[in-house]
């Protein structure tokens, strides 16, 4: 369910969309560890950041939330 309102949230490309797609993304996080995968949401993390690696500005909003995947390993 997350992951649809992140990338309709994302079809706006303005401080305000990336924010509330931050947001979601938090909570999103916050599910993901409570269900205990984790590591389905990084995988899923990492192919939004990728797809959407030409604005610079959602990116700056998703490292400064600390949302990046976990290194390699932990």
């Amino acid at each position: 369910m997350y992951w649809r309102l992140i990338d309709s949230t994302l079809e706006t490309t303005d401080r305000r969309a990336y924010a509330a797609a931050v947001r979601l993304l938090k909570r999103a996080h916050d599910a993901a560890t409570a269900g205990g995968d984790v590591e389905a949401f990084e995988v899923r993390l990492l192919a939004l950041r990728d797809r959407h690696r030409r604005r610079p500005s959602l990116i700056a909003m998703l490292d400064t939330a600390k949302l990046a995947p976990a290194p390699p390993g932990q």
